[in-house]
């Protein structure tokens, strides 16, 4: 408890295996509890940084596609954490709601958008402001997923995120958050999936040349399939930014080629 926390044994106890059966007590679920707790606290950190002059009550439908993409996943989660819990399966709320935080906020979603954050000539306000709606939402859903089991930081994030928006209640007085189909957008999310994939794969190319990842691409061509060039070319804006692009083009893969015998969806061509 005094190394790794109440939360992270709190995780181990939920998460360690099915209800009704024993289960061993194993240090490294405790650590990855511990580590989880950590990428949390940064990415709340970062959030609640960039939010500062976020005005809760403003309603915006300019959604990009990083942003659908986020939501209609989130929503969905919602659901699948309230079934569990109401199915007593609390392994099964608590990792898959760890998984969404972990890598769909954290890994894809917050490096999509950190450009939008900052107010520059290349970012539009509508943009920032769509990045800081969908942000705030996501964070102040998944605290309250996480009440139940990691009280105690859920707590904590939850009073800073709603400082100076005069909210007082303890996160434990607040309602468990509802599932809002209309959110839910399943060709946002094969979409949003499509760019993110290119997004990931260009931070490990430059990963494997030990580049920054503000190291600037001269040329990059992007090969596809037909049926995704639309999604590409739509937001090559999106990449071009994120991944600091100074040139790009889309094309489609010709029938036969080895693109399309392999069954992937694109292969990149950078150019540094």
């Amino acid at each position: 408890m005094k190394k790794f926390g109440a939360d992270s044994v709190r995780q181990w106890a939920a998460a360690g295996g099915s209800t009704g059966y024993d289960i061993p007590y194993r240090w490294a679920d405790v650590e990855y509890g511990r580590k989880f707790l950590t990428k949390l606290w940064n990415a709340a950190r970062l959030i609640i940084s960039s939010l500062q002059d976020y005005d809760v009550s403003f309603e915006l439908s300019n959604l990009e596609l990083t942003d659908k993409w986020l939501l209609s996943k989130l929503h969905t989660q919602v659901k699948a954490a309230t079934d569990a819990f109401e199915n007593y399966q609390f392994n099964v709320a608590t990792e898959s709601t760890r998984n969404f935080i972990w890598h769909d906020l954290c890994d894809q979603y917050l490096e999509a958008v950190k450009y939008r954050l900052y107010t520059s000539e290349k970012t539009s306000a509508q943009g920032r402001r769509a990045a800081q709606f969908t942000l705030f939402h996501t964070l102040d859903t998944v605290l309250r997923l996480l009440a139940p089991v990691c009280p105690h930081i859920s707590e904590a994030l939850y009073n800073e995120l709603w400082t100076q928006r005069h909210k007082i209640k303890s996160i434990h007085l607040e309602a468990w958050p509802a599932s809002d189909t209309r959110l839910i957008d399943h060709e946002a999310e094969r979409g949003g999936t499509i760019l993110i994939r290119v997004l990931s794969e260009l931070r490990r190319i430059k990963s494997e040349r030990r580049l920054s990842m503000k190291a600037p691409i001269r040329k990059l061509t992007i090969w596809s399939r037909e049926d995704i060039v639309g999604v590409l070319r739509d937001h090559t804006e999106t990449i071009r930014q994120v991944a600091v692009v100074e040139h790009i083009e889309v094309q489609t893969a010709e029938a036969g080629s080895e693109l399309l015998q392999q069954g992937t969806e694109f292969r990149l061509d950078a150019e540094f």
